[in-house]
């Protein structure tokens, strides 16, 4: 029997880098063969413009990758990569576009810090991170991640007038 803090490392390196890379590769191989591309269904916020029903892959695909406790009853989801959702919208364009929406990002980000290694990394690394296991939109608008930026950028001035 292993330690405790052993047993929490080995799920901990479990979950945060062999599940994400599991649960996209199931992606993957559902989307088309299960599940056909959304073309756009998949954005709640276009859906809004569109007046189109919006379809949530996350929980559509909770079935096909986790069989075994749908068979039970068990209603879940299966949040994946940021891209995910892009390529379970356009497929392999979808994924061009993200790649190049998350370069754009990452450039504001970095035109927005200036040197400010420090607090760019203590402010946006977990958001980064989260990318892996879920949707921009979602780590932008609901976790918080765009006000972090936004209330960096409005109180920029009042911080480095304080470290000087």
């Amino acid at each position: 029997d292993l330690p405790y803090i052993v047993r929490v490392a080995i799920g901990l390196n479990k979950r945060m880098f062999i599940t994400p890379g599991k649960i996209v590769s199931e992606w993957f191989d559902n989307i088309p063969e299960n599940k056909p591309f959304l073309y756009g269904k998949g954005y709640r916020l276009l859906n809004k413009f569109t007046n189109t029903e919006y379809r949530d892959y996350s929980k559509e695909l909770y079935p096909f990758i986790s069989p075994q406790y749908a068979k039970r009853g068990f209603i879940g989801s299966v949040n994946s990569a940021s891209f995910m959702y892009d390529y379970a919208n356009f497929g392999i364009p979808g994924l061009v576009i993200s790649g190049f929406l998350l370069a754009l990002l990452f450039y504001i980000l970095e035109q927005i810090y200036f040197k400010e290694n420090e607090i760019k990394v203590s402010l946006n690394f977990f958001h980064v991170f989260m990318l892996s296991s879920g949707a921009l939109t979602t780590a932008l608008f609901s976790g918080g991640w765009g006000f972090i930026n936004l209330f960096f950028i409005l109180f920029y001035k009042q911080i480095k007038s304080t470290d000087e």
